[in-house]
This record gives structure tokens, C-alpha cells and sequence, in this order.
């Protein structure tokens, strides 16, 4: 099975990525995470602040939800 290797979402970096900058998002019976971007290790907080400055939905639809922002390690390659 072919390998992806996902790269660090900063511009200009380059890196592989290490994590993913998310949230949990649900919708109904449907849930997923609702990706802000990848970082390496040397920008994680670099990608949250980003996360964390993007804008935000002043409301949701009835039964949809939006979780706290995480960030999710990616699998090993």
C-alpha cells in the first residue's frame, strides 16, 4: 500500500508533518474532524495560534456541533 506523506502546512516549511490541527465536528450521526491545518514539530504552536485566529461560525444549524481545538497525532510512518 502506497505511503502519503503529509507536509507541514506553515508556508515555506516543508517538513513532514507530525500532527494534525483540528476539531471535532458533528452532525447528527455524521462526525468528523474539521482539519485547520498539519505542523511539524517546530511550528505546533505556530498552526494553533493560526487555528485559533480563523473565523469562527457565529451559529450553527440545529444538531450540528463544533468541539474545542485539538491537535491529533498523525500515524507513524
Amino acid at each position: 500500500m502506497p505511503v502519503t506523506i503529509v507536509k507541514c502546512s506553515v508556508p515555506g516549511c516543508g517538513g513532514d508533518a507530525e500532527a494534525k490541527i483540528a476539531a471535532p465536528w458533528k452532525d447528527g450521526a455524521f462526525a468528523e474532524l474539521k482539519t485547520y491545518g498539519y505542523t511539524c514539530a517546530e511550528h505546533a504552536q505556530t498552526m494553533i495560534s493560526y487555528a485559533e485566529k480563523r473565523a469562527k461560525p457565529k451559529s450553527l444549524p440545529p444538531g450540528e456541533s463544533l468541539g474545542a481545538l485539538g491537535t491529533y497525532a498523525l500515524a507513524a510512518k
